[in-house]
This record gives C-alpha cells, sequence and structure tokens, in this order.
C-alpha cells in the first residue's frame, strides 16, 4: 500500500507576505508583557481556517499479476472566526464542507474494467471552545473542545445484474464531540499558523442509502483516540483587537 499526503494551507503564501510587508510587528517576538497585550489578549478576535487533504492508493501484487486497489481522496476546509475571552480561554465557530471520495475497479459482464466511484460531501457547522497556554514568546498550545453537526449527500455507482453502472443517491447527517489539540506559532502580533493533529472523539452518523426511501437507514457510532492521518490539518489566522 503507498500512502500519497499533501497539506495546504487555508490562504495563499503570497496573500500572507503581501499582508505582512504592511505590520510593523512582523518577525518580532510576542510575548504577553506586564499590560496583558499580546497577540491572545483578552478582547482580542480571529479569522482564518484551517484545511486538510489526503489521498491513498492500493495496488495488490501476486507474482506476476499486478492490480489496483481502492484510492481514497478525503478533503475538508473549515473556516472560522472566533474572540479570545480572558488570558485562558478563546472561543469559535467553525462552518465548513468536507468531502471523501473512493474510486474501485468493478468488472462487467464481457470482463472489462469499470471504474466506480463512491462519494460523500457535508456541511459543518463546529461551535469550539479553546484553553491556551503559552509555550514560549511565540508558540501556544490549544486544546480545544468541539462540537460537530454535519448534513449532506451520498452516490454510490455499482454494476448491476444487466451489467450496467447504476447510481444511488442518498442523504447523510452526523453528529461529533470531542477534544482534539493544536499548536498555534505567531510569526508577527496578527498571523500565526496552525497545526492541528489527533483527537479523542464520539460521533454518530446517520445514512439513508436512497433518498427516494427514508424508511431505510443505516445508523453507526464510533469512538476512540483519532491519529489517523486525515486528522492533521493546517491553518492560518488573523488577529486584530
Amino acid at each position: 500500500m503507498k500512502n500519497f499526503t499533501i497539506l495546504v494551507s487555508v490562504f495563499m503564501l503570497s496573500l500572507g507576505t503581501t499582508l505582512a510587508q504592511g505590520d510593523p510587528t512582523f518577525g518580532e517576538s510576542t510575548a504577553i508583557n506586564s499590560y496583558g497585550e499580546g497577540p491572545m489578549a483578552p478582547g482580542r478576535w480571529y479569522l482564518g481556517g484551517m484545511l486538510g487533504f489526503t489521498a491513498q492508493t492500493e495496488k495488490h501484487i501476486d507474482g506476476s499479476n499486478e492490480s489496483k486497489g481502492p484510492k481514497t481522496t478525503n478533503f475538508n476546509i473549515i473556516p472560522s472566526f472566533g474572540y479570545v475571552i480572558n488570558d485562558k480561554w478563546a472561543v469559535g465557530l467553525g462552518i465548513g464542507y468536507e468531502s471523501q471520495s473512493v474510486k474501485t475497479i468493478g468488472t462487467d459482464l464481457d470482463g472489462n474494467d469499470v471504474d466506480l466511484k463512491n462519494k460523500f460531501g457535508q456541511f459543518v457547522i463546529m461551535p469550539r471552545v479553546g484553553y491556551f497556554r503559552q509555550l514560549t514568546n511565540n508558540l501556544y498550545c490549544i486544546p480545544y473542545f468541539y462540537i460537530g453537526f454535519g448534513f449532506g449527500s451520498t452516490k454510490d455507482e455499482s454494476i448491476g445484474f444487466d451489467g450496467q453502472v447504476t447510481t444511488l443517491e442518498g442523504k447523510i447527517s452526523s453528529f461529533e464531540v470531542g477534544i482534539a489539540p493544536s499548536l498555534k506559532y505567531f510569526f508577527s502580533n496578527y498571523w500565526a499558523i496552525s497545526l492541528a493533529y489527533g483527537k479523542l472523539y464520539y460521533q454518530g452518523i446517520t445514512n439513508t442509502p436512497n433518498k427516494e426511501n427514508t424508511d431505510h437507514k443505516n445508523k453507526t457510532a464510533s469512538y476512540g483516540l483519532d491519529l489517523n492521518l486525515t486528522s492533521i490539518n493546517l491553518g492560518l489566522y488573523y488577529f486584530f483587537d
């Protein structure tokens, strides 16, 4: 199995560079002084977001025979805004989108390979509360508690008894609650980059495979510690008074 993981920032680097040229604090220490000033001083607002992208491919080898396995692609983007309440706590709200696509290969009645795709996508609303601790002048550790609500659609392709590709469209809704750690590094008094990895969570999903038959639903529940690569997200944040 081969894994290919790409992590990209939510904003273009050129945007950050352009804005930094007008930031007199760019590159300076962001330590909070005796007056409570600093990048995460009480009363400050922030805008930003996080973005993640992973792709995984499989290849099966049996002697001289080689076949392709599933190809899975995950994507999420969650812009957010928030407010620093005091010297330890901040609140925020994220509204975004996440999706997954799984590409497999089926065989028709003539023995030909046929590409099949299973997709799902949902919009996400995620309020959260973060507790921050300053590790160095520029680095903060911010574990946060979050609640997520999602709703969206699914599309599954399969080969029917007649050898033709059929598509089944459905609906999906989800609920998730958890705690996730993150690090924020301030390279000025206004700008910070963020890295989040892992989470302790509970998630419930309700999937209606056929939106025309709402009586048939699949419900799943999962919980635990997630250290999968899909939980890695990079972000860029702008703090202001």
